[in-house]
């Protein structure tokens, strides 16, 4: 559709410029014409003032012949100049005959341009009823998920009013689309009444050859350019259509993610529920048995009372009785002592379940917002990279092309912050840390060297790696390193001078001295 606007625009600018060179070569005609025309009449004029003399002095016989002859010579030489403007004027009439006939082929043209310019509207009205539908069914899913939603949903109701409003400003620009329409259609009926006033290159008066073409080609010039405003307004119109469907795709896609966050959220949120309903049923159950427990002890208080009532009226001293009776009271205090231990200590813990329980929640709560956040961040960030054209596989390529056989150091954490790890950036290095193994190099150099240094082939013999005295002994030097697996070859630095170890094996370098060498595996 695109490569089809801008052919159509090309055409028409092509068609505009003949125009312009027809309109002008027109013009030129019309001014030789009307000039063969005055000199024409001046010429006749001429003619009929030496023939009004020539009946004066035929009139009077007063004139030689010798001047009649010249009169008659004069005469001669005025009819030839009237035949050669004559003759002129035809081949004027037949050149402005030629570039009429040009002119009609380039408006049969303009004609063609315009017919295939309205199959492009045609196409055009086409996607935008696609889009139209396309609208419709993102407007029927979002009011399902809306109505399916738990109604902490704000995010999906929030998304909803954000495709009203775009749907809004697609209507909008479907309004601007049909005043364009609207002004074409004027258009075309100015044109169409152009044409149908036909078109005459010359005629009997003398101000009607000079004026009437060129305001017909201007017309036309003026047409064809707000053909050409109407094709540009009607490629932005879909430009911007493509861009709110564009949108409208995008916003589908958040819904989707958020309404798959907001099952698994509630699907979290139920478990927590059902927990918490266990705990509620555990908690009745020690409650009611608290009151049984209680209800025993009162009947056991009665039945007590009941005794002591009995031996007051009898009068009778049974201490055995007594005894009994309090060894049993006490054992069922401590036993009932006991119980309401065991219950209190369960009724805290379901508390303990009832806090981590709304605890939960509340997390729950706070990451969805969180989430929500970062969500609304994440869409105003895409807003604001979207006009600038960024493409992120462009972005990380850039990336990989700037960090290729960099070196990223890291350090540490905490404890170990003089530590620290070296990583070979490069196509071939392994993607994940845990492919690389830490490795100790160590050099045993004169007490009093001052600075030692390693350098090796997995950092590509670029950098120095120092390093420190090992156990308070000048002499023992080393260092810790994350190289990937492989062969590696290296070297110390001591003091200035390249030396190797004997503590690894040797290899020759392309120097012709020795470095050292080891396998990581």
């Amino acid at each position: 559709m695109e490569m089809s606007l801008n052919e159509q625009k090309l055409i028409l600018k092509e068609t505009k410029l003949k125009n312009e060179e027809l309109s002008v070569t027109v013009a030129e005609q019309l001014n030789t014409i009307a000039k063969l025309n005055n000199e024409k009449e001046k010429v006749l004029k001429e003619k009929d003032e030496i023939i009004r003399q020539l009946q004066s002095i035929e009139g009077s016989s007063e004139m030689s012949s010798e001047e009649i002859s010249e009169k008659n010579r004069v005469i001669d030489n005025l009819n030839n100049q009237v035949d050669d403007l004559r003759r002129q004027l035809t081949n004027s009439n037949d050149r402005a005959a030629s570039i009429e006939n040009e002119l009609n082929a380039a408006l049969k043209d303009s004609e063609d341009k315009q017919r295939k310019l309205e199959e492009l509207e045609a196409a055009l009205a086409e996607k935008e009823t696609e889009f139209e539908e396309t609208s419709k069914r993102i407007r029927r899913e979002a009011e399902a998920i809306l109505s399916s939603a738990p109604p902490e949903a704000q995010e999906l109701r929030r998304l909803q009013e954000k495709l009203h409003e775009s749907q809004n400003a697609v209507t909008s620009l479907q309004t601007r689309l049909e005043d364009m329409r609207l002004e074409r259609d004027l258009l075309k009926q100015q044109l169409g009444a152009q044409r149908s006033g036909g078109h005459t290159p010359y005629g009997s008066g003398a101000q009607t050859p000079q004026y009437q073409p060129m305001t017909r080609e201007e017309d036309l010039t003026d047409l064809t350019n707000e053909l050409m405003r109407t094709s540009r307004k009607s490629y932005e119109l879909q430009e911007q259509v493509k861009a709110m469907e564009s949108e409208a795709i995008m916003a589908q896609e958040r819904i989707k993610y958020l309404e798959s966050e907001l099952r698994k959220n509630a699907e979290e949120i139920w478990i927590a529920k059902e927990r918490i309903a266990n705990q509620d049923r555990e908690l009745d159950s020690l409650r009611w048995q608290l009151d049984g427990a209680r209800a025993e002890a009162d009947r056991r208080a009665r039945e007590l009372e009941e005794e002591k009532r009995k031996y007051i009226e009898t009068g009778g001293v049974d201490y055995a009785v007594v005894e009994r009776l309090k060894r049993e009271a006490d054992e069922r205090a401590a036993k009932l002592g006991e119980e309401k231990s065991k219950v209190e200590w369960r009724l805290g813990e379901v508390t303990q379940f009832w806090n981590d329980a709304k605890w939960k929640v509340g997390e729950l709560e706070a990451a969805l917002a969180h989430r929500q956040w970062l969500l609304d961040q994440a869409n105003q960030k895409v807003h604001e990279l979207a006009p600038s054209g960024i493409d992120v596989g462009d972005f990380i390529n850039q990336c990989r092309w700037s960090l290729k056989d960099a070196f990223l150091l890291r350090r540490q954490p905490c404890s170990d912050r003089f530590k620290w790890r070296l990583a070979l950036w490069d196509d071939d290095s392994p993607e994940n840390l845990k492919e690389y193994r830490r490795i100790w190099f160590e050099v045993h150099v004169k007490p009093e060297a001052k600075f030692v240094a390693l350098s090796a082939s997995f950092t590509n013999w670029e950098c120095l790696l120092t390093m420190s005295v090992v156990d308070d002994l000048q002499w023992k030097r080393g260092v810790w390193v994350d190289i990937p697996t492989g062969r590696h070859e290296f070297s110390f630095l001591v003091d200035g001078q390249w030396q190797v170890s004997d503590l690894y094996p040797t290899c020759w370098n392309d120097c012709g001295t020795h470095n050292n060498w080891r396998t990581v595996e």
